[in-house]
């Protein structure tokens, strides 16, 4: 089992027997400590910013991978040997969400528990220089992820989206036209319609080749998993 935590003992070490608890009694591969998950663990001090930010990121995790998580941001887990050999991370900013995300498309189980923080006034984070540059490389990695794991769902539903903009536009000239019995003077709006629809087809088509070749990239991760898997035995 392998324990992450702060080294600036932001997290309180005699509380690691609780995230080993799960993946002792095999309730979890992977155990994220929560700041959030129990409303009498956040923090006094912690600023309001920081607590909307991490809410919305957690929100924006949960929505992807179809799992509740409160805190997508903690940095003190324990992962078992499941979790640790499923990994393949490619990020270079923050592991924290992409961990999350890349385990639960891989089906396996991920427990949050409540853990103690402290936050200390007087430092800065090394991590997040500022907010907006945190939010913007955090999301950067979400977008990533979930655009190489579920290639077709993130095409497809774009592509849908903007398919049925389109539509929308369509719709418009169609019922102007039979009005009108002209298309003027909104003949660009008919355009920006057909145009949308075919940008729409061609991105759910993108879609369907990424699906393809993401084949390549499960058989990869497989083969790799297997390695690493022999070595452990």
């Amino acid at each position: 089992i392998l324990v992450t935590i702060d080294a600036d003992l932001q997290f309180d070490p005699t509380e690691i027997p609780k995230l080993l608890e799960p993946i002792l009694n095999n309730e979890a591969d992977l155990v994220s400590g929560s700041r959030f998950v129990d409303p009498s663990y956040v923090p006094k001090n912690m600023p309001k910013m920081k607590i909307w930010g991490n809410r919305r990121v957690a929100n924006l995790v949960s929505l992807a991978t179809g799992n509740k998580f409160y805190d997508v941001s903690c940095g003190f887990r324990a992962y078992g040997q499941e979790a640790m050999l499923n990994l393949n991370l490619v990020g270079k900013f923050t592991y924290t969400q992409e961990t999350l995300l890349e385990l639960s498309f891989k089906d396996l189980v991920i427990k949050e528990v409540p853990v103690t923080v402290k936050y200390f006034d007087d430092r800065k984070s090394r991590v997040a220089h500022s907010i907006t540059n945190y939010a913007y490389k955090a999301f950067s990695i979400i977008f990533r992820t979930v655009k190489d794991y579920k290639p077709l769902k993130f095409f497809g539903i774009s592509g849908l989206i903007i398919f049925f903009i389109g539509i929308g536009f369509d719709i418009f000239m169609l019922n102007h036209f039979l009005t009108t019995h002209t298309f003027s003077p909104y003949k660009m709006i008919g355009f920006l319609g057909a145009f949308l629809n075919f940008t729409g087809i061609m991105i759910i088509f993108i879609g369907i080749l990424a699906d393809l070749i993401d084949k390549v990239r499960i058989t990869q991760e497989k083969t790799l998993y297997l390695k690493k898997k022999e070595k452990y035995d």
